[in-house]
């Protein structure tokens, strides 16, 4: 018996240093969004300068040039045929109800004199206008180039200013910033549209400017050459693609002034900090034995002024050097729209870059074809981890993803989890972009996978702490664990715009499950963090050329634009009105600047979700390129539309249809106009909040505004984000339309320096009426409720003292008097 003992022992002895050597541990750092720059960025979101030297080069600095499609003037004759590019074909088309259809479709159009039917119902379908049957070449539309001086001025500005916030409007939220654009699914046309019945016959309103302003004045002196062209240069252009590839241009410079000085500045972040750390980190983790991975959730391309004028191609390098081991999609990827994500993922593709997103189905787009991957296995010193990527099924509502279809996320990842385990994986990891809640109600149901990586939902999680280093608002412990399938499943994810770099590590059994983690925090990359040399050298490179175009002063405004979205998502505002007029200003000038008054653009509309989500206005003073791409940043195109009434009061009673209701997160729908007055009722249901609708008179020769009119067809210029029906405007993908190929920032600049001095104030063309916008928060609410409850108790309490007191003495003594009766 000892001798068996003995043996057991010794096996157990020699089983010991077996069982250790099946452990080992998992080292994973990761970051997403880092769209907003590759550079540092200061505690409060706000870009942050660093002083750079005099450029002793001129560099080459790609310009945003795009070009407007060329029309041929409308005649009267109605919509018959659809529109036809022919780049672009044509969309399908659905039979509406015969109670709605226009004439159909014929040869000869009808006489002038039959006016098309007016919608019976909600959402009208009308057909779009037939191109011209003239076989001469339609001509590009000119405008002459407005005066400017030979150079223009620059100056050091503070973007915020001090006010106080509004506190009638709903809460928000966590990813309420991200916004749907699609222009790359516009049918360009029609080449000749006509409506017969619109009898306009004026000239349109002149949209309100300041005094004039003397464009020579030396208050701000620095100096640099602008490269952006003028309509002119756009007008004589002959290119129609509104996705053209930016082309480049020399800038010439004398200096390149930061917007505030380095010294008053605590920047944090930025890719070079990010390389710096997680090859520390890297090196650490090996020299100890441990497995190392480097992933990125997403997020990385689109969405501040670097890529409108330096392209993809700074978020591609970028991520070469970083060395990620996977890159997911993000929302922020596909913000440009998808002909320009396709050029980021083939830059990746060359650089030997992995993406991963499993639940895209791209066989209507198939230019993402082999592109990406939906799954993969790395093998780490014998070590097989399985990495899958997804992006929330939301993404089609919330970004520019074309034909994109977008599968759920969820059964996506679990049937990637049974490919991956057949190939020997025996760790797996989830990464990408999706909403916090989504991903944590996947977690309790995907039971084979071990580490959540997520994005795009700008969540911050934290230890041992009410607020964040910089005052961030945490939403739970780093990391968050499920253990609802009796093992560890981990989920982490670090907030936006790069500041910290997340680290967790993991003991991984033999079973390939976590038995331990770490409980450490995502690092700040502040100050102390070294930056690596190499990368900051490109990206101080990069940011010259940013700040040769961003810091040319474009004109000046005599009052401080608002284009905060806790004001313009809710309410009119300067910053979204100034682009409505900029929007109408272009369409007639440059597209319909000939046609008579009958042919004219009515109105536009410009949503608030289109402005920059950093919260930034720009103060009174010089208006800087840059502060137009960071109002702006979303690269919408001008876009014209043939919209009955009723259609465009549909599309205003979407715009609040979810106003004051909390549990719906706005998405920015909120409409900005020119050329229109609306008043709402909120105190109405969602779909009847429209009040009063006031659209220019063009059947007056003195025009004027009068009550929009349910059958009669205008002309509605808009941006590509909703002509497309982006976020709840789903039912315009079936209105008539046609892109002008020029996006925003091009015209908002022209019209800018056409006008300045700027003066805009609110002018009422939004109201409200016969109720008060919802707060930001349900706090209102709940002290309504708690006034009511306190208010019911004491009277319940009042009434049933009083039941006590005096009624229940006379019940008593009624029914001993009975009882007496009885005896």
């Amino acid at each position: 018996m000892a001798q068996w003992w003995s043996i057991a022992l010794a096996l157990m002895m020699l089983q010991a240093p077996l069982r250790s050597t099946a452990d080992w541990t998992l080292v994973v750092t990761h970051s997403n969004d880092l769209w907003y720059q590759l550079d540092e960025i200061q505690g409060d979101n706000s870009p942050c300068y660093v002083d750079l030297p005099p450029l002793t080069t001129q560099p080459t600095v790609p310009s945003t040039t795009v070009t407007p499609t060329t029309t041929s003037q409308p005649t009267t004759v109605p919509p018959t045929t659809t529109i036809v590019s022919t780049t672009t074909p044509p969309p399908p088309t659905t039979t509406p109800p015969p109670t709605t259809t226009p004439p159909p479709p014929t040869t000869t159009p009808p006489p002038t004199t039959t006016p098309p039917p007016p919608p019976t119902t909600t959402t009208p379908t009308t057909t779009p206008p037939s191109s011209s049957p003239s076989t001469s070449a339609p001509t590009s539309p000119t405008s002459p180039s407005p005066a400017s001086p030979s150079s223009t001025t620059t100056s050091v500005k503070k973007r915020s200013i001090s006010r106080t916030a509004l506190t009638s409007r709903p809460a928000t939220s966590a990813r309420t910033h991200v916004r749907k654009h699609r222009q790359a699914n516009l049918a360009v046309g029609p080449t000749n549209p006509s409506w017969n019945t619109i009898q306009q016959t004026v000239s349109p309103e002149i949209p309100y400017f300041a005094d004039s302003f003397n464009a020579t004045t030396t208050e701000y002196p620095d100096t640099l050459t602008s490269t952006v062209p003028s309509f002119t240069e756009i007008a004589n252009s002959t290119s129609p693609n509104e996705n053209e590839t930016l082309t480049t241009s020399t800038v010439s410079t004398t200096t390149i002034k930061p917007k505030n000085s380095k010294a008053s500045q605590i920047c944090y972040g930025g890719v070079s900090r990010h390389l710096s750390k997680a090859s520390e980190l890297k090196k650490d983790s090996e020299s100890k034995g441990k497995v190392f991975l480097h992933l990125n959730a997403g997020g990385m391309l689109g969405g501040y002024i670097w890529y409108p004028i330096l392209g993809a191609g700074p978020a591609v390098e970028s991520i070469k050097m970083l060395g990620y081991n996977a890159v997911a999609l993000g929302y922020r990827d596909f913000e440009e729209g998808v002909p320009l994500t396709v050029e980021y993922l083939k830059a990746l593709k060359n650089a030997n870059v992995t993406v991963l997103c499993a639940n895209m189905d791209v066989t209507n787009e198939p230019t993402m074809k082999d592109l990406f991957k939906k799954s993969m296995v790395i093998n780490i010193s014998g070590r097989k981890i399985g990495i899958i990527g997804y992006i929330g099924q939301d993404a089609d509502y919330l970004a520019d993803t074309g034909k994109i279809i977008f599968t759920d996320p969820q059964v996506a990842i679990e049937n990637e989890v049974t490919a991956l385990l057949s190939q020997g994986a025996y760790f797996i990891i989830a990464l990408g972009s999706a909403g916090f809640q989504g991903v944590q109600e996947w977690m309790s149901k995907l039971y084979n996978v071990d580490l959540f990586v997520n994005g795009g939902s700008n969540t911050f999680l934290y230890n041992d702490a009410s607020v964040g280093p910089l005052n961030e608002k945490i939403a739970g412990p780093y990391p968050i664990v499920d253990y609802s399938q009796s093992t560890k499943r981990l989920f982490v994810q670090t907030s936006r715009y790069g500041k910290y770099l997340g680290k967790i590590e993991m003991n991984v059994n033999e079973e390939g499950r976590i038995s331990d983690y770490s409980t450490t925090n995502p690092i700040l990359l502040d100050p102390n963090v070294a930056q690596d040399p190499q990368l900051q050298a490109k990206v101080d490179d990069w940011e010259r050329q940013v700040l040769t175009q961003s810091n040319e002063t474009i004109g000046y405004s005599k009052i401080p634009i608002i284009s905060d979205r806790k004001i313009c998502w809710y309410e009119e505002c300067t910053g979204a009105a100034l682009m409505a007029d900029a929007a109408r200003w272009f369409l007639e000038k440059n597209i319909t600047g000939s046609n008579s008054w009958a042919n004219s653009v009515a109105a536009t509309v410009w949503h608030g979700g289109a402005l920059s989500d950093t919260d930034l206005d720009i103060g009174a003073g010089p208006i800087t390129f840059g502060d137009i791409l960071t109002m702006f940043p979303y690269a919408n195109i001008i876009v014209r539309t043939w919209m009955y009434g009723l259609q465009i009061k549909n599309l205003f009673e979407e715009s609040v249809r979810y106003y004051n209701d909390t549990s719906s997160p706005n998405r920015g729908e909120f409409l900005h106009v020119s050329g229109l007055r609306v008043e709402y009722d909120l105190s109405k249901p969602g779909g009847l909040r429209v009040a009063n609708i006031y659209i220019r008179n063009t059947f007056s020769i003195y025009g004027g505004m009068e009550p929009l009119q349910p059958d009669v067809l205008y002309q509605i210029g808009m941006p590509s984000f909703i002509a497309n029906g982006g976020s709840r405007f789903a039912f315009m993908e079936t209105v008539p339309k046609e892109s002008t190929g020029v996006r925003d920032e091009t015209v908002l600049r022209e019209y800018i320096k056409l006008f300045t001095p700027l003066a805009y104030g609110n002018e009422g063309r939004v109201k409200f009426i016969q109720a008060t916008p919802a707060t930001d928060c349900p706090s209102a609410n709940v002290t309504g409720a708690v006034f009511l409850t306190i208010f019911l108790t004491l009277l319940f309490t009042g009434l049933a003292f009083a039941a006590y007191k005096y009624l229940w003495p006379m019940m008593r003594d009624r029914r001993g008097s009975l009882l007496s009766l009885v005896r």
